[in-house]
């Protein structure tokens, strides 16, 4: 198997951690839960994963939970003259906003940013126009951050065993966004 047809997901949880591989298709190829005990070695595990699948994980996804879980909720609200607004626009904004965050938490690592509502002149809109003349505009967002320090620990583990973290999602997030998919 070639490292780019493979994608790598561990559920990292304080009693069990969980490795998944799936193919490019997201069909589940192997899959391996243990215990996590005082002693576990998570090198060990990997090791016991690759046997099985026959290749190198080197890549990895991880899904995990943290205790300093920090979610910010962001509300933008502006009255334009009847300007231009455009996806451009919004994407500068949105820059400016992921910066205002990162100026006052310093001490915690934006992992999700969650587009919640848009409206512009009172009507939502799910994508941003290509250019629409505006009176007033409202977004709102959501930040999901983990602690920095915690975070550079996550990744630093997995550093340690040569596996390069793609990204971290938080486990709760992605289960609530699944639960609501379904319903």
């Amino acid at each position: 198997m070639d490292d780019n047809d493979i994608i790598s997901v561990i559920d990292y949880g304080k009693s069990k951690i969980r490795l998944a591989i799936f193919n490019k298709h997201f069909k589940k190829l192997y899959s391996k839960s243990n215990k996590v005990k005082k002693e576990f070695n998570l090198k060990e595990f990997v090791r016991k994963c690759e046997k099985n699948i026959s290749t190198h994980i080197n890549n990895l996804v991880i899904l995990f939970d943290s205790k300093k879980l920090l979610s910010i909720d962001f509300c933008y609200k502006r009255k334009f003259n009847n300007e231009e607004f455009s996806n451009k626009n919004y994407l500068e904004l949105k820059k400016e906003i992921l910066q205002l965050i990162q100026i006052n938490y310093p001490n915690y690592e934006i992992l999700e940013t969650l587009n919640l509502n848009v409206s512009l002149d009172h009507q939502k809109f799910k994508d941003i126009p290509q250019k629409i003349k505006v009176k007033n505009l409202i977004i709102e967002f959501k930040f999901l951050c983990m602690d920095k320090i915690e975070f550079h620990n996550l990744i630093n583990k997995f550093k340690k065993e040569n596996l390069n973290v793609l990204k971290i999602y938080f486990n709760s997030y992605l289960k609530s966004i699944n639960y609501c998919n379904q319903f």
